[in-house]
């Protein structure tokens, strides 16, 4: 066999470098564990979206996020363009999500307050 490459022969798998690596974690809303698993790459190749899962630790527990228990988040990896840390966009996007699931349930809006400590 000649060193060309053949038809045949496996394409090397490409690999991303992203700005943060995947993560998984519990968060604990207004007293209810939540674990939350973060993939780069949702589907397991390059191009697929990244994304978050959140499932309450005690299963279809409500929690501030969702009634379900169980809340997805697909983004575009830009998104995490604008923080220094996996963790603040983590923030924000649970902030987000209390704020509409309390949109959704007729509820006020959280407000940032800067004397309240972060989520984490």
């Amino acid at each position: 066999m000649n060193n060309q490459n053949s038809l045949f022969e496996k394409e090397e798998k490409k690999e991303m470098v992203y700005k943060f690596p995947d993560e998984e974690g519990i968060l604990n809303l207004n007293g209810v564990e939540v674990r939350y698993t973060f993939k780069n790459e949702y589907f397991g190749y390059v191009g697929s979206p990244p994304h978050i899962d959140f499932n309450s630790v005690i299963e279809r527990t409500p929690n501030p996020i969702t009634e379900t228990g169980y809340r997805s988040h697909f983004f575009y990896q830009d998104e995490l363009n604008d923080f220094n840390t996996f963790k603040e966009y983590l923030d924000q996007v649970v902030k987000d999500s209390i704020n509409a699931q309390n949109k959704h349930l007729g509820r006020k809006e959280v407000k940032e307050d800067k004397t309240q400590a972060t989520l984490f």
